[in-house]
């Protein structure tokens, strides 16, 4: 997971807050972004007038209740960002000793997931969470590590404590299986690569999250489309495009799929729809981002979507 430096500097007893390595500028139109399990430092620059105190107002971005003073900044300073997405904070500053005098503002949001309309925050595959495909057993999952001294971790859902799985070599790179039976979610804190031999389905990176979606197939039909919510709130709405000259893509009429024009995909779960299509482009759009994968007639042709997205 990243860490992160938000700096508190004061001027004739005035404080502000910067960031030389968050994402966003600190606004409300444009909070600073974090995600879950990453660290963030609290720093001062500027002899301080008086003492001051940081604070949120809503202390559930953080692990613990954020109220620190100057005097205290030090080992205790570094705070852990919670579990969860989709969750807007501000950080203030204030003088202890005058309430009254200017305080400091800055916005900051956890996700887990990219807001409504907007590519994920990163594409950076090995430092993100891989989620284990309904119906799959979670075994037999290879695993590359770049870095020695790498330590994996799984999760049964984005809100539950992380286990630590296992710590690889402290001497070299390392590759090798494990099982993710018991979890829905793994990651690394350092980079990684997650597959399932022969079942390239069955472990997505969440970082291939996008709200537009197309599929293709030439053979082994009926085709079955496998979505995943990673938002641990929302309900994702999915419409279905089969493209043709009157429909025109997504532009065109939707399709009626599992007896309704809209496939729900609840927080954290996975929903599919069939085709039997080959030829025909088939699209589906989302109201918030979803993971897709695909496999023919249940036994070949298996895959990962990749969205129709902007990479960042």
């Amino acid at each position: 997971m990243a860490s992160y430096n938000i700096i508190i500097t004061t001027v004739s007893g005035d404080p502000s807050l910067s960031s030389v390595n968050l994402t966003g500028s600190g606004t409300s139109g444009d909070p600073w972004i974090v995600a879950p399990n990453d660290t963030v430092k609290f720093t001062h620059a500027g002899a301080p007038l008086r003492d001051y105190d940081i604070a949120t107002a809503n202390p559930t971005i953080f692990t613990s209740s954020l109220n620190i003073s100057l005097n205290d900044l030090g080992a205790s300073s570094t705070q852990t960002i919670a579990a969860g997405s989709n969750l807007t904070d501000t950080i203030s500053v204030q003088d202890d000793l005058y309430p009254s005098s200017n305080e400091a503002l800055a916005y900051i949001r956890r996700e887990t997931a990219a807001s409504i309309g907007d590519p994920p925050v990163s594409r950076d595959h090995g430092n993100n969470r891989y989620v284990k495909r309904t119906g799959s057993d979670g075994n037999s999952i290879t695993y590359a590590a770049a870095e020695p001294s790498t330590t994996f971790y799984g999760q049964s859902t984005l809100a539950s404590t992380a286990v630590a799985l296992f710590t690889t070599s402290s001497t070299a790179p390392q590759r090798g299986t494990f099982s993710m039976s018991s979890y829905l979610y793994v990651y690394a804190d350092k980079p990684i690569h997650l597959m399932r031999q022969s079942l390239q389905h069955n472990v997505i990176p969440t970082t291939l999250q996008g709200q537009v979606f197309a599929h293709y197939a030439t053979r082994n039909t009926p085709a079955t489309i496998y979505i995943f919510n990673p938002s641990d709130t929302n309900e994702a709405s999915v419409t279905v495009y089969i493209d043709n000259v009157s429909n025109s893509g997504i532009y065109g009429t939707s399709s009626t799929v599992n007896g309704s024009t809209n496939l729900a995909v609840q927080a954290e779960s996975w929903a599919t729809f069939n085709h039997s299509l080959t030829g025909t482009w088939v699209y589906f759009t989302s109201d918030e981002p979803v993971v897709a994968a695909a496999q023919q007639n249940g036994v070949s042709d298996r895959m990962a979507l990749p969205p129709m997205s902007p990479i960042q």
